[in-house]
């Protein structure tokens, strides 16, 4: 094949089109509005584990960014009066490249008003069964997933427990994940990326919730226990196919985690990024209550269409760009 074609077929394309309509008319008959936002930003994402695109223009000093996901402009949208909303748009991660990522994908975001992480599970679940025709999906807890796959807690790992437990599952961990002052978090995010995703939804999609505070990101702290977030994953066929939160609206909590993440950041000798200003503000005003998730669309068509690489289900990958 030459890299002047793309690199999906011309069924696969007629496929990511009739998905596409599929999506967009469920949406719209659950009353759901469409909306788009921009796709470059004058501030980046704040996130330990993602590395936005700096785009530089000339009427500027300072570089702006590709968006790594439409959240924050689609937050202000609800905290101006928008009611539920979607989207589907192309985001965009620096030096993500392989047979399921690529720097630049399709991704749908959803926010839904006046419903829980539990609700927003529900919801999606139905998505899944509506475009992807699957059966009913399984619910499990972060801490039962671990004892199910593992046997062990999550919440109660130590170094040695951790060293242990890749020697017995057959894992190599790196060595800045063998040293005594390593973060349990990248431990678990090892063993979850590593051995369990592989594992699960294999049958059916599987919803990973009561994720551990530490890797709450945007979502909420459980009122009732407060060790674990109210933000889930979704899995399916052995790849994550969405990331969700019932959405934190405390703004003084945004700011320390922002605070927090840029500290790591610069700890780990990355990119210094700046807070954007204009979310905060926006959250100042007020997020409505909600809950959100996002879904990689390239990884649905991967599914639908049983391809293994992300290039066979773009027009045109990075590789042929």
């Amino acid at each position: 094949m030459s890299n002047w074609e793309p690199g999906a077929s011309i069924k696969v394309l007629h496929e990511r089109s009739t998905l596409l309509q599929k999506i967009r008319k469920y949406f719209s008959d659950q009353d759901i509005l469409e909306v788009d936002t921009p796709s470059i930003s004058k501030f980046p994402t704040i996130d330990e584990h993602i590395d936005s695109i700096e785009v530089y223009l000339k009427s500027q000093k300072t570089p702006s960014y590709l968006i790594s996901s439409p959240e924050y402009h689609m937050k202000r949208l609800l905290c101006f009066g928008m009611p539920s909303i979607y989207q589907i748009c192309k985001a965009f991660r620096k030096d993500e490249l392989g047979n399921y990522h690529n720097p630049e994908f399709t991704m749908i975001e959803w926010y839904q008003l006046g419903i829980d992480d539990y609700q927003l599970m529900q919801a999606t679940d139905k998505l899944l069964q509506h475009v992807l025709n699957t059966a009913p999906a399984e619910f499990i807890t972060y801490k039962a997933l671990f004892l199910k796959y593992l046997n062990i807690d999550p919440f109660n790992l130590t170094q040695s427990k951790f060293l242990l437990c890749c020697q017995e599952s057959g894992l190599t961990p790196s060595k800045d994940l063998m040293i005594k002052n390593c973060r349990i978090e990248d431990q678990l995010n090892f063993l979850m990326g590593f051995y369990i995703e592989k594992k699960i939804g294999h049958q059916k999609p599987v919803f990973v919730y009561h994720y551990p505070a530490n890797q709450s990101a945007l979502a909420k702290i459980d009122p009732m226990h407060n060790q674990v977030s109210q933000r889930f994953e979704v899995f399916y066929k052995g790849l994550e196919l969405g990331n969700g939160y019932h959405e934190l609206q405390d703004y003084q909590v945004h700011l320390s985690r922002f605070e927090s993440t840029i500290k790591k950041r610069k700890d780990s000798d990355q990119t210094d990024y700046q807070i954007d200003y204009n979310f905060m503000d926006a959250l100042k005003h007020g997020l409505p209550h909600c809950s959100g998730i996002a879904i990689g669309f390239d990884r649905l068509l991967m599914i639908k269409t049983g391809i293994e690489d992300i290039d066979k289900v773009q027009s045109f990958s990075s590789k042929r760009s």
